[in-house]
């Protein structure tokens, strides 16, 4: 049950999409199956013995050696997917392509898509952000802030997933090779909570 479950059959994908559009002010946005974002948990300093490139799992953004995690949620902030593959020096658009996640999303029927902050690539199955000087046109301000209530869910689910696990608020003192597991662990206990409503309060 507490499987993670991308929307693939056509009931799922209805089901889906009425769920975001709920999110969406006047249902502007329809067509949404998920948000998408990525998330590094930081880890201790790996030794030589555990990895090939120690260098590359220190993240010159966060100033912390951690792990790449790509996910996506549901309007719930229930995460639909999970890939932990990738080094915490990688960007999150290198990470994505790099993941299982990309094959659920570029597999999307027409119309449907997942939205995603713009260090992503625009798709006819992504939709991220105007940004620059577009941004500064009324209407695609609008349509960023649109986005934004959507895409918000999965940045609530991170948050909520660091509040609850607080082994998460530090870096993560195992061995690297369990360092997946504990995350996966994490990933699916989140779930169970959001499915007995432990987060009821949190989540507006």
């Amino acid at each position: 049950r507490l499987a993670f479950k991308f929307p693939v059959q056509v009931e799922d994908l209805v089901r889906t999409v009425s769920e975001f559009e709920s999110l969406s002010s006047h249902g502007l946005i329809n067509g949404c199956v998920g948000a998408l974002d990525g998330w590094l948990c930081r880890i201790r300093v790996p030794s030589a013995n555990e990895v090939k490139r120690v260098k590359s799992y220190f993240s010159g953004h966060y100033q912390c050696y951690g792990v790449n995690v790509q996910a996506t949620c549901d309007a719930y902030c229930r995460f639909t997917s999970l890939s932990v593959i990738c080094p915490g020096g990688t960007s999150d658009s290198k990470a994505f392509y790099a993941s299982r996640v990309y094959n659920l999303v570029s597999h999307l029927p027409g119309g449907l898509f997942v939205v995603a902050d713009n260090v992503y690539t625009l798709s006819p199955t992504l939709l991220i952000p105007c940004s620059g000087i577009n941004k500064l046109n009324q209407s695609k301000d609008a349509f960023n802030f649109f986005l934004s209530q959507l895409h918000i869910r999965i940045e609530q689910g991170f948050g909520l997933l660091v509040m609850k696990w607080h082994v998460f608020k530090k870096p993560l003192e195992v061995k690297f090779w369990q360092t997946t597991l504990v995350i996966e662990a994490a990933f699916h206990l989140h779930n169970y909570c959001m499915d007995k409503n432990e987060y009821a309060a949190m989540v507006v």
